[in-house]
């Protein structure tokens, strides 16, 4: 039974309940079922905060870009999960048959804008250098250890970052650019 006099806080203890409950299965595809939807609502209810434009972006000097921080949103959140939850969760919200459940790397930023909600699936290496972002590593440290971790060749990779970062910005997962 809920504790709280609030009822947006009854799903809060959902993924614990189903990560001790006994005689659960596909424990683990459901616990990270069951905690990706609790930070959907989570992130539906953030503050709604101004997202970087091309005309912020064109202001900074080049030579600050290398120190310079990317500051997300407030209404976004990365995820990495071991299951295939994200496909699993379009496909029901689309009234479609939902895929087998299986075990799947996969990496989900998820953000609103605009009062609504959205799920941009990620590849490993995006979400390495998204995930540093986020952390406050400057862009330039960023990139150099998305290119270390990756197992693309180096320059497949750096052709990427361009990329995602204009549809990053394009998505608005961005509000401001702090220099130094």
């Amino acid at each position: 039974p809920s504790r709280s006099y609030n009822l947006n806080n009854l799903s809060y203890d959902v993924p614990n309940f189903i990560k001790t409950a006994p005689n659960i299965r596909r424990r683990e595809f459901l616990y990270e079922l069951a905690s990706l939807e609790l930070m959907l609502s989570h992130i539906f209810n953030l503050e709604e905060t101004p997202v970087l434009t091309k005309e912020a972006i064109a202001r900074v000097s080049p030579e600050v870009w290398e120190t310079a921080k990317i500051i997300p949103i407030k209404a976004f959140h990365l995820f990495d999960f071991n299951h295939n939850v994200n496909d699993y969760l379009e496909a029901v919200q689309n009234d479609e048959k939902p895929p087998k459940i299986k075990k799947k790397d996969t990496w989900v930023a998820v953000y609103r804008r605009n009062y609504k909600l959205w799920r941009l699936p990620l590849g490993r290496d995006a979400y390495n250098m998204l995930s540093d972002i986020v952390e406050g590593k400057s862009l330039s440290e960023a990139i150099v250890n998305a290119i270390e971790k990756s197992r693309e060749p180096q320059e497949v990779l750096q052709k990427q970052v361009f990329k995602w970062f204009q549809e990053w910005v394009a998505e608005g997962f961005f509000q401001k650019i702090e220099t130094p």
